[in-house]
C-alpha cells in the first residue's frame, strides 16, 4: 500500500508539473500544513494561512518571506497589516512581542506580467504567537 501512495504521488506530481524534474519555484508538492500548536481565529486569516511563528514575550523572531511566479513574471509583495513590535523590510519579518497573545501578518503578492490585465494578487496571512514567560517555581521556606 505505501508503495503504491508514493507511486501515486509521483505520477500526480509528474502530470501537474508537465514532466518538469522539480515543481516550479521549489513548491513541495506534498508537503501538508500541520495543525498549529495554539489556538487562533480563524476568521481572521485572509487568504492562504502560511504558517506560524512563536517565541516568548520579550524574545524576537525572524523569517524571511518568500515568493516567486511560476512564469517568471516580476512579482511585488505587499505587507498589508503588521502588529506592534513587527517591522518587515527587505522581506526579512522580524518581531518582538510585548504581550502574549496571537496576532496576523497579511500579506499580499502580485505578478506584473507583460499584460497588465493578467495580473493576479494572492493573500496569506502568517500567525504570530507571543509565548508567556515561565518563570520557574520558587521553593519557600519552612515556616518556624
Amino acid at each position: 500500500m505505501k508503495k503504491l501512495m508514493i507511486t501515486i504521488i509521483v505520477l500526480v506530481v509528474s502530470v501537474l508539473y508537465a514532466g518538469q524534474t522539480e515543481p516550479p519555484c521549489g513548491v513541495q508538492a506534498n508537503k501538508q500544513r500541520g495543525e498549529m500548536p495554539f489556538g487562533y481565529d480563524p476568521n481572521m486569516v485572509s487568504g492562504y494561512l502560511l504558517g506560524y511563528l512563536s517565541t516568548q514575550v520579550g524574545g524576537s523572531v525572524s523569517h524571511e518571506i518568500t515568493y516567486c511566479d511560476p512564469d517568471e513574471d516580476v512579482v511585488e509583495l505587499t505587507v498589508v497589516d503588521l502588529p506592534a513590535g513587527a517591522t518587515a523590510v527587505d522581506e526579512i519579518l522580524t518581531w518582538t512581542p510585548s504581550a502574549a497573545g496571537v496576532w496576523y501578518v497579511y500579506l499580499s503578492i502580485t505578478d506584473r506580467p507583460q499584460e497588465a490585465e493578467d495580473a493576479k494578487t494572492v493573500l496569506g496571512t502568517i500567525l504570530l504567537q507571543g509565548r508567556p514567560i515561565n518563570h520557574p517555581p520558587v521553593l519557600l521556606p519552612v515556616a518556624d
